[in-house]
């Protein structure tokens, strides 16, 4: 771990400076009939004292006469420079201290005693807090304070005037401390699982020694390099930018094969990598000796990186690894765009799956989720032979897409996969382009064998995509083609730049059913647009003020609409949206308490369905109804048994 080291050495040439600048000299010995003062300086913090930011301790000094002083010390002042991240709190003086004040300023306290007579002591504790904006990073910390005694034989103040003699000092004395904040020295997750599998690539891997196998468990074997060269890594992808402060590393757990030289290297955007150093030079990692021994090490200096590689340079028999990793996740960092999209979870409803499969192929399109234990044959998502059948998703609103994993069939030893497919992408549904990179088309790789199609084989896209349907198609396989699948990236709908009103979502409608009228937002970057929309018959629409961004709630007993801006601040509109005026949270929070406010209805991201009725409905006093779908908004007149679609929702880029 990295040792910070504080020291404020400017007090003293502060305090000499002030001197000089009266013309007096800085006595270190007192003469006949002058008085000297020595001072004990400590603190109260013990190793057992678990610290962090915020946390609290005490420091204490004591100032008296040695037995050569021969007169009172007057104008005693005891300056503390303190360090930026530590703050004076409460101050406790001892009963025998006379008269005194104190002078905080921004890097320094100072105590001044108006005297301290020969047979006295003045003595303080007081306490401070420590880093309380959490400008520390965790870890081990060395904190120096240095501490001036400075004081007079003859001093007068009478607040307005200062009347002193000759100044007196004793040797500047500094206070040191050792506090370590925890926190960033847990596993971050490859034996817990915290770190998904998703996370982990390989320059390569053999068939059942892939980059999830490099988990440290007797359950997993190892990840193992499939070609034997001094290119080889397992990568490691955090979900946000992380402090890593350790490793730890094993061998194959099940043969004798084990990596015993490596280099660590991280980089911020996949591209650029840097290799870890210290004192300058790159440093090179001595890892195992057996298999089964684990070999950790503490870095001198901590990385903080979204990505890293153990890259191995020297190896018995095999390139093999089981790895952790220690630190923390930088709380704050832009998250990155690799988490799941919900195939495998469900997030991405069975209605969003389609695909273009005809009997007597048996084939279901929500058999293609990842690791879906599909009972039935295929057991998985099935295109027919010599066909080029697609198996089609619909995410509901754009998202980008950074990277696919693909396995075979289930429950076999002898599964079905798809070693290769095309991967096609559109806003509409209608136009499609095929994933390229550098401008040609190219095909994504699944599994290469039986081996590996048991697991997810996550492919990066070097040039992600940006879409609302994606396509697998797949083109060949040594058999059936059959498939499971996940796909990670992203939201990318628009977004408000602020956050900090729970009931805003990016897309939300509301019906005020006295009035009749009926309020639809969807974000929008432009400013000169509007993001949202009012109409009281399905024909007519008026556009809302384009500061405002979202309307949130309706107060029944005069109609106030709340809505709110980019910023996240109120407003209230009294005349159904023609006008807008800032309103404080408390407004809204007593409107919330005296009365049910109508509360705007939040669109799903993940909403597919077309059916006016599947999701949201509402009806106006007067027996109109308005209804919300995968496809826009829907109104039926009063009397009526179909609905009319009136808007449709506006999407990527159109």
């Amino acid at each position: 771990m990295e040792r910070k080291v504080v020291y404020v050495a400017i007090l003293f040439l502060r305090l000499l400076q002030s001197v000089c600048c009266e013309g007096h000299g800085i006595q270190r010995r007192s003469s006949n009939g002058d008085p000297q003062l020595q001072m004990t300086v400590t603190h109260f913090l013990n190793n057992s004292m678990s610290m962090t930011h915020g946390s609290e301790y005490e420091y204490s000094f004591t100032v008296q006469h040695s037995s050569q002083s021969q007169s009172d010390a007057r104008g005693v002042h005891v300056t503390w420079m303190l360090t930026p991240f530590i703050a004076i709190n409460q101050v406790t003086p001892s009963s025998t201290t006379g008269s005194f004040r104190i002078d905080p300023k921004g890097d320094s306290v100072t105590f001044m005693i108006d005297k301290i007579q020969l047979s006295e002591e003045a003595h303080f504790n007081f306490s401070v807090t420590f880093d309380s904006n959490s400008s520390l990073k965790t870890g081990r910390h060395h904190i120096v304070t240095p501490v001036q005694l400075l004081y007079y034989k003859e001093y007068t103040d009478d607040g307005h005037v200062i009347t002193k003699g000759t100044p007196f000092s004793s040797p500047l004395q500094t206070v040191a401390i050792e506090i370590e904040i925890p926190g960033c020295s847990s596993a971050l997750g490859m034996a817990s699982g915290d770190i998904k599998d998703y996370q982990l690539t390989a320059s390569s891997a053999y068939s059942d020694s892939q980059p999830n196998q490099a988990r440290p468990s007797e359950v997993n074997d190892a990840w193992c390099a499939s070609i034997t060269d001094y290119q080889q890594y397992i990568q490691l992808d955090f979900t946000r930018k992380t402090r890593v402060t350790g490793i730890v590393t094993y061998g194959r757990s099940k043969k004798e094969h084990w990596t015993t030289k490596y280099l660590i290297q991280f980089s911020n955007d996949d591209v650029i990598w840097h290799n870890y150093k210290e004192n300058g030079f790159v440093k090179e990692f001595s890892g195992n000796y057996d298999r089964s021994t684990p070999v950790s090490y503490q870095l001198s200096h901590e990385i903080e990186a979204y990505s890293i590689r153990v890259k191995v340079l020297d190896w018995v028999k095999l390139i093999c690894m089981r790895f952790e990793v220690f630190g923390c996740s930088i709380e704050g960092s832009p998250e990155k765009c690799i988490y799941p999209l919900g195939l495998e979870s469900g997030y991405i409803p069975g209605e969003a799956l389609s695909h273009s499969v005809k009997p007597p192929t048996v084939s279901r399109a929500p058999d293609i989720r990842l690791n879906k234990e599909v009972l039935e044959f295929p057991n998985g998502w099935q295109a027919e032979i010599g066909e080029l059948d697609y198996l089609q998703v619909d995410f509901g609103s754009l998202r980008k897409v950074t990277r696919v994993a693909t396995q075979g069939s289930s429950g076999t030893d002898f599964p079905f996969y798809v070693k290769s497919f095309q991967f096609k992408y559109s806003n509409t549904s209608t136009e499609w382009f095929e994933y390229s990179e550098n401008g040609i088309a190219k095909e994504l790789s699944g599994p290469k064998d039986i081996h590996e199609a048991k697991y997810p084989i996550v492919v990066k896209l070097l040039e992600p995509i940006t879409a609302r349907y994606v396509r697998f198609i797949p083109t060949t396989a040594p058999s059936l083609k059959v498939m499971r699948a996940e796909l990670y990236g992203c939201m990318a709908e628009p977004m408000p730049p602020y956050s900090g009103v729970p009931e805003y979502t990016r897309r939300a409608v509301l019906l005020d059913p006295e009035s009749g009228w009926f309020f639809v937002c969807m974000y929008t970057e432009q400013r000169s647009e509007s993001s949202c929309f009012s109409s009281s018959n399905g024909q007519d629409w008026r556009d809302v003020d384009e500061f405002i961004v979202g309307i949130i709630a309706l107060d029944p007993r005069n109609g106030e609409l709340f809505g709110v801006d980019s910023r996240m601040n109120l407003h209230r509109s009294t005349n159904h949206g023609v006008s807008w005026k800032v309103v404080s949270s408390k407004h809204f929070d007593n409107a919330k308490n005296e009365t049910s406010l109508v509360m705007s209805k939040g669109i799903p991201e993940n909403m597919v369905s077309t059916e006016p009725n599947s999701f949201w409905s509402a009806a106006t006093l007067s027996g109109r109804k308005w209804a919300v779908s995968g496809s826009g908004i829907h109104m039926m007149t009063a009397g009526q048994s179909e609905w009319s679609m009136v808007a449709s929702w506006k999407c990527c880029g159109n």
